[in-house]
């Protein structure tokens, strides 16, 4: 319950609607009461609780409703008490019950403290936080931690009964927060010593008790050096890693009972962990310039932090991390391995969040100088001379859209490029056949890698054929994808698996084809692999096809297709670096003319039709389609394989 709530419960509301109405006021529930409408005067249509005092009125065309303060001022019965800011009875009575509160609060504070330092039942406690916990008595008494046998009363008043052995025994730890300009706690949060109680719950689990907030402290960042705008703030992930900071500074001679002290920073910790935020967290450090966050240095540490910097703002601050080996400051502490030095060269070196990715020129000259000695600067090859030299290889963190009319052999070419990869330049490779899942790819792989129907093959030869490109893996699915589901999976390719090569076929089966919005699903597929794939060191590769109103209207032989004739916005593909077009003669032109005979070899071409590295260019390059063995060469190449035999 708030102050202000709290404080009108004690006010005797019955009284009041005895004095204004008399007899006109009738029962309507146990703390419920009805009375004449002083909005619209009509008998009996409002009613007040007699605990919160809300009032308000059920006739429709009424709106009156309010606080009892609210009431005494219509009826012209409210009066103001005489204290400085003009405040209101009421806010002057939440403002006498939250100075109450503190009093309280205060008065548990001490004597809490004095029974850490004294009562011989606090061993435990003590031992805990000077042996294990590192400690020592100066930052136990300028914080003024305390013990406690265990939790006071509730709300209810019920008390916990204190075992007398075992978990939950040894009572808890009490650290109370002040608000800055003050010595009155407005918390105290109390902490079990190990081991821990626990409890069971409904599905037959146990949950650990470890935190307790004392009841009607309020919930804020524990500041125990108080906060100075101008100070940089080191916010950790615990109340015991900010007492492990000011035990460093302790130890530097600096007086931790002295907030005005000439500190290098100030520290701070969330009260609930790296999970928890609240806007009156960023209302207490608002003016503060300087932020350096460092949490756990593990993944829930590493994003949280990332999350705090979302919410207070990422300008003013740094990520910094626990020196190498330690998951937090208490860690480190225990060690030994966290002085001063240590904590001066977090906040020094901290990553600024909103300058994440941002190098100064100097920075690139490693990556520069390895890319122009490398002996492939324009990329992986193809394994077609021709091609190669048109759009450079294909480079590390780019990804090339290749198009073409339906049937034109855009997935052959695809696959025949994979395999070169796979077992040429031995880099492993990821393939998501979404248009007919992996089945029909292998049957692909089987007939360019050995040059025959696949359906001849022996049994063995396939398993050999297999085993070769074992560093190729192959999603089990067809069809549409969730868009965030699958920057997960292709993530965990580049960044787990390793992979070097993306093979995506295709673009508009990896959408839900039917979504009334497909084209603005489209867009946001390919922003998501350009995403992963120019932070890694892969190249996909990925196949799209043109809108059928394209196919319709440029049904001819010497049509190819351009990048406005692609399916989606024509914002889709603006930003992907490369684009090719693969022209081959339509199905039904082939098989009624040049493909009709028993020649084995067909014209086909490839047209970049956009490239922006300096490594390749605009223009068109000449192939040669073998029928046999399903593969794409430079023009004057008789024979092709890709074949191996057991």
């Amino acid at each position: 319950m708030s102050p202000v709530r709290h404080a009108l419960a004690q006010g005797d509301v019955l009284r009041f609607l005895d004095k204004a109405y008399g007899g006109q006021h009738k029962k309507v529930e146990a703390n419920e009461h009805s009375f004449p409408c002083p909005e619209c005067n009509k008998t009996d249509s409002c009613s007040i609780n007699l605990k919160t005092g809300q009032w308000c009125c059920h006739k429709a065309s009424c709106e009156g409703k309010g606080n009892l303060y609210s009431l005494k001022t219509k009826l012209g019965m409210a009066h103001r008490i005489a204290i400085k800011d003009g405040a209101t009875a009421e806010e002057y009575a939440a403002e006498r019950f939250a100075a109450a509160m503190s009093r309280r609060q205060k008065h548990r504070m001490e004597i809490w403290h004095n029974a850490l330092m004294t009562d011989p039942r606090a061993a435990a406690a003590l031992n805990y936080l000077k042996e294990d916990r590192k400690l020592n008595d100066t930052v136990l008494l300028a914080n003024l931690i305390g013990w406690i046998p265990g939790p006071p009363p509730g709300k209810g008043g019920k008390r916990w009964k204190v075992p007398a052995s075992g978990r939950g025994s040894q009572g808890m730890i009490s650290i109370p927060y002040f608000q800055y300009g003050s010595n009155d706690p407005v918390n105290i949060k109390l902490r079990w010593v190990p081991p821990e109680p626990r409890i069971k719950k409904q599905d037959g689990t146990w949950r650990t008790l470890r935190y307790q907030r004392v009841t009607g402290g309020d919930s804020l960042l524990y500041t125990p050096q108080g906060i100075k705008p101008k100070l940089p703030l080191l916010l950790v992930g615990g109340e015991i890693d900010a007492l492990s900071v000011l035990e460093v500074l302790a130890a530097c001679g600096y007086d931790l009972t002295n907030k005005e002290d000439d500190y290098p920073f100030q520290v701070a910790s969330v009260p609930n962990g790296e999970g928890a935020w609240d806007d009156i967290f960023g209302q207490q450090i608002k003016d503060v310039e300087d932020i350096i966050i460092a949490l756990d240095n593990d993944p829930a540490g590493i994003k949280g932090s990332e999350k705090l910097a979302n919410h207070i703002g990422k300008s003013r601050c740094k990520i910094a991390h626990w020196p190498t080996g330690y998951s937090d400051a208490n860690a480190a502490l225990i060690d030994g391995k966290l002085d001063l030095f240590d904590l001066t060269g977090m906040i020094e070196q901290g990553e600024p969040v909103a300058a994440k990715g941002i190098l100064a020129a100097p920075g690139y000259a490693g990556r520069l100088k390895a890319r122009l000695t490398s002996s492939t600067p324009k990329g992986l090859s193809t394994g077609i001379p021709d091609l190669d030299k048109l759009i450079g290889g294909c480079r590390a963190g780019e990804t090339t859209v290749l198009t073409g009319h339906s049937g034109c052999g855009k997935t052959t070419l695809a696959t025949q490029l994979t395999l070169y990869m796979a077992l040429r330049n031995n880099v492993k490779a990821f393939v998501g056949a979404f248009e007919g899942g992996p089945m029909p790819f292998l049957e692909k792989v089987l007939r360019q890698c050995n040059g025959v129907d696949p359906f001849t093959l022996e049994m063995d030869q396939v398993d050999y054929t297999l085993d070769k490109v074992s560093n190729m893996y192959v999603l089990n699915h067809s069809g549409h994808v969730e868009t965030e589901a699958f920057r997960e999976t292709l993530t965990y390719c580049v960044e787990r698996l390793g992979v070097r090569w993306v093979l995506l076929d295709h673009l508009h089966f990896m959408v839900p084809r039917h979504d009334p919005d497909v084209w603005a699903r489209i867009g946001e597929m390919v922003m998501v692999i350009q995403e992963v794939i120019s932070q890694s060191e892969a190249h996909c590769l990925l196949l799209a096809h043109p809108s059928k109103n394209t196919q319709a209207s440029k049904n001819r032989d010497d049509y190819i297709v351009q990048m406005s004739d692609l399916k989606g916005h024509t914002s889709t593909f603006q930003d992907v670096p490369n684009v090719l077009s693969l022209y081959r003669k339509r199905s039904a032109t082939r098989t009624e003319g040049d493909e009709a005979d028993n020649t084995d070899i067909f014209e086909a071409a490839i047209i970049s039709l956009k490239q922006r590295h300096e490594s390749g260019r605009e223009g068109r390059c000449e192939l040669a389609f073998h029928k046999q063995s399903a593969l794409y060469t430079n023009p004057n190449l008789k024979n092709s394989s890709l074949s191996f035999a057991p």
